[in-house]
């Protein structure tokens, strides 16, 4: 009732929280981090960036065990210590337990709003995080490793490395984390950690 972008791309709220009330009516109740989960898919359906829902936490279950980011079309991913590339000469990940990385994506957008294609894809590899949810909601087996497909900037070369799932989330920041500096070549480096005056 007081949300400005309410209508902006006629989601139909009504029919989800009316289908979320009927569920926890047939299951006697959900717990509160699932309300949670269900309301943040709910608030998905419209464009707000800025809209979310917090105070709920996924099931536990294995993490992901680095950080990707998004180079243009393509996924680059690093440690979780944010320092180095998962395989050296080959920065950009393609697949995650044998299933593209777009896969992936597509599952974790239900939680992501409707905002522009670069808000999605970014919120989404933050959802990724948490490898055994959406493990749960593609029917990937869990298991205690995670298959990582890796490539170079050609796609020629490709590895595969298997490493162990995380029990923390690994969380994000300034990424290489570097302060303004003169670079090689009397090049000038400005970092803009942030658009507030």
């Amino acid at each position: 009732e007081r949300w400005s972008y309410r209508h902006a791309n006629h989601a139909d709220f009504d029919a989800a929280i009316a289908k979320l009330r009927k569920r926890v009516e047939l299951e006697h109740g959900i717990t509160q981090n699932e309300l949670g989960i269900e309301l943040q898919r709910i608030v998905a359906l419209g464009i707000d960036g800025h809209s979310g829902v917090s105070g709920f936490s996924f099931p536990p279950g294995g993490r992901l065990p680095f950080l990707i980011e998004p180079l243009g079309q393509r996924f680059v991913a690093f440690d979780s210590q944010r320092k180095a590339f998962l395989a050296d000469g080959l920065p950009f990940i393609t697949k995650i337990d044998g299933r593209d990385l777009k896969q992936w994506c597509e599952a974790a957008s239900v939680l992501v709003v409707k905002g522009s294609p670069q808000l999605v894809r970014n919120r989404c590899l933050n959802q990724l995080r948490e490898l055994d949810y959406w493990r749960g909601v593609l029917r990937v087996p869990k298991k205690n490793t995670v298959e990582v497909e890796l490539t170079d900037s050609e796609g020629r070369a490709n590895k595969t490395l298997t490493l162990p799932v995380s029990d923390s989330i690994p969380a994000y920041g300034v990424w290489p984390n570097s302060g303004s500096r003169l670079l090689d070549g009397n090049i000038g480096y400005l970092r803009l950690p942030n658009m507030r005056a």
